[in-house]
């Protein structure tokens, strides 16, 4: 009875022993393992930014091909916010902004925002970037049009993008297109905040500026700003005859949507 009773003890000790010195896993870190593999099909390198609640964790730029489709975060247990993109080359990056300089156009932003839960020794997730921008192609149809000497201005008043929740920032937008070698111009439009703020206004020498409503005639036909990837934009503007024929190019499926509608 007595050994029965020594051995209960004994058995109690090394219990007790072993709570008393068990880790506290709570303060260790947690290792984020962020998968970027399927950026490479959109850009070179992108940067990352981590935050949670208490501040930022962590943001640098990562050259795709040298990270082996991987880069890995060490986090905080908890959980954590944060967002991928290509990174700006004609815009401003500010703090968790990205800010398009009057005169410019928007980059050709992609970009991904996530919340990952890390309060295991290990967690994982995968990049998706989506395209933040619009292609937009304007076509003039006029036969007295010299396009070298014709340009056009497209304003309106969103002017960059929250990377934290990757929604448009106001501000002014202004950029001067002039035609390419195939006779058109172009502007890359970041998502819109208020779509119907969006103008071109047609320069020509010594002759009157025309200005079209563009946020308008995009509105007309339901073209979404609010879409996980914005869909590419052409128009062909047939100035005396007061018409607008648009197409609306699906960037993923190489399908298109044309539309008519009088200005």
């Amino acid at each position: 009875m007595k050994r029965y009773a020594y051995i209960l003890t004994l058995l109690g000790l090394i219990a007790f022993s072993s709570c008393s010195i068990k880790e506290d896993r709570r303060d260790c870190p947690c290792w984020l393992d962020i998968d970027i593999s399927s950026c490479s099909r959109v850009a070179e390198e992108i940067t990352l930014k981590g935050w949670n609640d208490r501040g930022n964790l962590f943001g640098h730029r990562t050259v795709i091909r040298d990270s082996e489709g991987h880069v890995i975060e060490e986090v905080p247990r908890d959980q954590v916010n944060y967002c991928a993109f290509s990174s700006v080359t004609e815009n401003i990056m500010s703090g968790m902004s990205v800010t398009i300089p009057n005169g410019k156009q928007c980059d050709t932003l992609w970009a991904y925002l996530n919340t990952v839960q890390t309060h295991g020794e290990k967690a994982f997730d995968k990049v998706t970037l989506h395209k933040q921008y619009s292609l937009l192609t304007v076509g003039l149809v006029k036969s007295d049009i010299d396009y070298k000497e014709t340009r056009i201005r497209f304003t309106g008043t969103t002017n960059g993008m929250d990377m934290r929740k990757l929604t448009p920032t106001e501000g002014l937008f202004s950029y001067t297109s002039n035609a390419n070698s195939d006779g058109y111009w172009t502007v890359r439009l970041p998502r819109q905040m208020k779509g119907e703020d969006l103008r071109m206004e047609i320069i020509q020498a010594n002759k009157p500026n025309t200005t079209i409503d563009l946020g308008d005639i995009i509105d007309k036909i339901g073209y979404s700003w609010k879409d996980e990837d914005l869909e590419d934009i052409f128009l062909k503007i047939d100035i005396p005859r007061a018409l607008v024929s648009i197409s609306i190019s699906e960037w993923n499926e190489g399908d298109s949507r044309e539309y008519e509608i009088g200005i």
